[in-house]
């Protein structure tokens, strides 16, 4: 250990006389904040310090290996001991540490890879903990106390025996690798002013289930929460703005997640390999969904996505074999490649507003069998619904203007339903698939009877022909001498509505059809309500 000492007496001697030959005097450098400039290196006793600027000392270590029990002295010559410096005290065979009030800053590496450390008491006047300062360390448990605002890189990684860890208001910032790999860690708290975790911070702790992250923290870093096998819950709360790449993947008993407004970036794989992950709902901050954030989540049924969605990446849905419905918001103008592939279970999804539709972007939906590609479509990619075994109703707009190379199947019993001399008429006659012309829609809509006894209920048959893709009904009906309508059913594929008039005389029952492209035609039907 003395020659450590001596290497840093030496550097510091060559520092000074550097900058003493370029005429450069100490004090008023600016290099260094004040109270933590090295003026000079000591020796008491057991002990070795620097003396800092302020009159404070940080101890740098011992002439002889620290006692198992040790206690960090809080003064040495009288002067009080407020850091202890880099790799102070590192390898050595404590296993009992207590560190003073006095402690300001615990430095790099100060006590790392003491492998029989198993009780740790940092006093309340501690600010910093450093980076690597207890990695390896055998403890159990652990509290930081109020005052740390920052633990930093690998503070605590490689803890593996530590299983519960309390973290006080007052901190700031949980470093990269924090707590990487302290695989029997169970219980942590984020506590209500943290700002950031670190890339890695508590990746691979294989036996954490909970974790509230507060609206105070606005990053979540790259694989923060990678491989934490037995998180079976996360709680987002809403201010966080960023959740990094990776940040949650192979979380593999997580069941639900719900990602709040004000999250504006959600990083690739985010949520990828969740493999019990059955809903998500992700918020109206995000435009971007990036590429495999919920990749390969086989259980993931429900998603829930929110209007302001711009753009579905690439594979971000791929290999979700149990999904089986999405909303699919107006606002989104992309689906990249492979963005739902093979979602064995999608039974219908709405391309309302999609501007450009990826290569194999629906390949191997086995269970979609109906599409609509409609008025906004302007491109559909090579293999984009290749493999859809069960897709046998295809609408296609006259303004689709490119439908890329196998695009859609093509077996006998698939009809597209498109324009005379569209690209769609085109394309089906390239590879054999019959279309059939769309008609002008017509409202063909009855009722089961002209008249009926006051206190009775009537039918109302929506029906229609022609028109392009699904189509909806609305229906109202109002006594002829009332000022106002009644409404029996707001825009929906429901065909069949039974209304029971609450007055003798004479009514008009209104019936609206509209189709996919916005078109509306209305039907006016008298009905007769007798005493």
């Amino acid at each position: 250990m003395k020659g450590k000492l001596l290497k840093k007496l030496c550097a510091v001697s060559l520092a000074v006389a550097m900058l003493a030959g370029a005429g450069v005097g100490m004090a008023n450098t600016g290099l260094l904040p004040e109270t933590s400039v090295t003026v000079s290196a000591y020796e008491s006793g057991k002990y070795y310090y620097d003396l800092n600027n302020d009159g404070t000392i940080t101890l740098t270590g011992m002439n002889t290996y620290a006692p198992s029990k040790f206690t960090v002295p809080s003064k040495i010559d009288g002067k009080t001991v407020t850091a202890i410096g880099e790799y102070a005290f590192d390898y050595n065979n404590i296993t009992e540490l207590v560190i003073p009030d006095t402690v300001k800053t615990i430095g790099k590496c100060a006590f790392q890879s003491n492998d029989n450390l198993k009780k740790i008491t940092i006093g309340k006047g501690a600010t910093t903990i450093g980076e690597g300062a207890f990695y390896g360390a055998h403890i159990t448990s652990l509290t930081v106390p109020a005052n740390v605002k920052y633990i930093e890189k690998d503070a605590f990684s490689h803890c593996d025996r530590l299983e519960k860890v309390t973290l006080n208001k007052g901190l700031v910032n949980i470093g990269d690798y924090a707590f990487n790999n302290c695989k029997n860690l169970e219980t942590i708290n984020i506590p209500s002013g943290v700002k950031e975790i670190g890339d890695f911070a508590f990746n691979s702790c294989e036996n954490l289930e909970a974790i509230d992250i507060p609206g105070t923290v606005t990053k979540i870093g790259k694989s923060a929460f990678d491989d934490c096998y037995c998180l079976r819950t996360v709680t987002l709360n809403n201010g966080i703005k960023t959740i990094g790449e990776y940040a949650f993947n192979d979380c593999s008993v997580l069941t639900s997640i719900t990602v709040p407004d004000s999250v504006t970036k959600l990083g690739r794989d985010a949520f990828s390999d969740c493999t019990r992950l059955k809903t998500a709902a992700l918020g109206k901050g995000l435009t971007i969904i990036n590429e495999y954030t919920f990749n390969n989540c086989p259980r993931l049924k429900t998603v829930k996505l929110s209007e302001g969605l711009q753009v579905i990446g690439t594979g971000a849905f791929g290999r979700n074999y149990r999904l089986q419905t999405i909303n699919i918001p107006s606002t989104v103008t992309t689906i990249r490649n492979n963005a739902f592939e093979q979602c064995d279970e999608l039974k219908e999804v709405s391309l309302s507003g999609v501007k450009i539709i990826g290569d194999e972007a629906f390949y191997g939906c086995e269970t979609l069998s109906r599409i609509t590609l409609g008025d906004t479509v302007a491109s559909v990619g090579t293999s984009a619904f290749a493999g859809c075994d069960n897709l046998k109703t295809i609408y296609i707009s006259e303004k689709v203007n490119e439908l890329g190379y196998d695009c859609l199947p093509n077996w006998d019993d698939v009809t597209i339903y498109s324009y005379k001399g569209s690209v769609a008429d085109d394309y089906a006659k390239d590879n054999s698939i019959t279309i059939k012309y769309v008609s002008a829609l017509k409202n063909t809509s009855t009722l089961s009877a002209s008249t009926v006894k006051l206190g009775n209920s009537i039918k109302v048959n929506a029906k229609s022909t022609g028109g392009f893709g699904i189509k909806k009904y609305e229906i109202y009906y109002k006594l002829d001498t009332a000022t106002s309508w009644t409404k029996a059913q707001s825009y929906s594929t429901n065909t069949t509505k039974t209304i029971t008039p609450k007055n003798a005389g004479k009514y008009t029952v209104s019936i609206k059809v509209k189709d996919e492209k916005g078109k509306v035609v209305k039907k006016q039907i008298t009905l007769e309500v007798t005493k």
